[in-house]
């Protein structure tokens, strides 16, 4: 018999209620449900899919400015832009992938934020 590998905590499975919420929520596009997550759990914010994908990812791949500006402005729990997906992107890259020149230099300034102080 072989021993069961236990889920990763940040990784999303359908029990996890309110860490899928804010995967599809993202994927959605839907702004007051990622609100909702957060103000539920904010650990909730780096929750990876099966794929690795983060709601950061979903956001920036699908052009979503204002949910990325929600994320990214999360206080309790910082989203974390350096996680990668199973193929090794970033956040950034969906968004470079997405063309949206608004979300990369968003991400751009805040992964390299000691770079843009005034």
């Amino acid at each position: 018999m072989t021993a069961k590998k236990a889920a990763s905590p940040n990784i999303n499975t359908p029990e996890d209620g309110y860490f899928t919420d804010i995967i599809k929520a993202a994927q959605d596009g839907n702004l007051d449900d990622v609100e909702k997550a957060l103000e539920e759990n904010p650990l909730c914010i780096n929750t990876q899919d099966s794929t690795g994908l983060t709601a950061l990812h979903w956001a920036a791949g699908n052009r979503d400015l204002l949910i990325c500006k929600r994320l990214l402005s999360q206080e309790q729990e910082e989203a974390n832009l350096w996680l990668e997906d199973i193929r090794g992107r970033k956040a950034i890259d969906h968004a470079i992938g997405s063309g949206s020149k608004q979300i990369i230099q968003l991400l751009r300034e805040k992964m390299y934020s000691e770079y843009f102080a005034e």
